[in-house]
């Protein structure tokens, strides 16, 4: 029987908690802290790209 590689993707979300003064600091600190890795549940690793700071995240208005 023939065997087939399916590509499967998705879409994942992490909050990382920081303390900063401004949402400039804390996003740099978000990626000084060191960002979570993924692994399947057979332990390899998903073909991922580097996480990232959403948009909309990043022009939201501070309601603190």
């Amino acid at each position: 029987m023939a065997q087939y590689k399916v590509p499967m993707e998705a879409v994942v979300s992490n909050y990382i908690t920081v303390e900063a003064d401004s949402k400039e600091e804390a996003i740099e600190a978000a990626y000084a802290e060191g960002l979570p890795g993924l692994m399947h549940l057979d332990h390899t690793y998903p073909d991922v790209s580097d996480w990232e700071v959403p948009e909309w995240y990043e022009t939201e208005e501070e309601s603190n």
